[in-house]
């Protein structure tokens, strides 16, 4: 997860860039998807924000970088490709027991 609204709006319009549609997904944290929103200069009609829990990431297919995420109610999406914060991972992995 990006540590502050400021990076999450910059690191967006950097992948808005990319793409016509952005989803902000703060992985139940309502929280934050409100000081995201408040902390934007403008509102932005092509960021939309997903605040369920994702419970799995996985690859498409081979060879892409199309994921599929999958959220704590079991329903699935798809996106072209993720922009994120790698240390968060890390952490998971710190984290995680052996």
């Amino acid at each position: 997860m990006f540590e502050t609204p400021a990076v999450v709006e910059f690191v967006g319009n950097m992948a808005l860039q990319l793409t016509q549609k952005l989803t902000v997904y703060v992985h139940g944290n309502d929280q934050l998807a409100e000081d995201i929103q408040g902390a934007m200069v403008k509102p932005r009609t092509r960021i939309a924000f997903e605040t369920r829990k994702i419970m799995t990431l996985a690859l498409a297919r081979e060879g892409s970088s199309e994921m599929i995420l999958t959220f704590e109610d079991g329903t699935q999406t798809r996106e072209a490709f993720l922009v994120r914060d790698l240390r968060c991972e890390e952490e998971a992995v710190q984290g995680s027991p052996s």
